[in-house]
């Protein structure tokens, strides 16, 4: 299962999309109530796929990564925490521009 906010790469046939999860829902459970699927809303600054909204991806079609970023994308990324009002997640990208500067 991935967590919002973390980096994954949504596969598309042959297209390899990054990108990042915003909401994760669980729309199936087992009787023990352990999630048996879920649907994730999957972000990307690619504009290949549905413009700027999100897309809904299964979990079979997105695989971890850990993405090297640029000055520039984490201020696309700032930009995205404060259309949000997401104060921790702007923290969290200011510390890791720091860390990249």
């Amino acid at each position: 299962m991935y967590g919002n906010g973390e980096w994954v790469i949504y596969k598309a046939g042959r297209a390899r999309i990054l990108g990042w999860i915003s909401e994760a829902k669980v729309v199936a459970s087992n009787s023990a109530n352990t999630p048996i699927k879920t649907i994730y809303q999957f972000h990307t600054k690619q504009r290949v796929l549905n413009g700027k909204q999100p897309l809904l991806a299964n979990e079979d079609d997105l695989q971890t990564c850990s993405p090297k970023l640029k000055a520039d994308d984490i201020r696309a990324l700032q930009e995205i925490a404060l259309l949000t009002k997401d104060k921790q997640w702007f923290l969290e990208l200011s510390n890791a521009h720091h860390s990249h500067a």
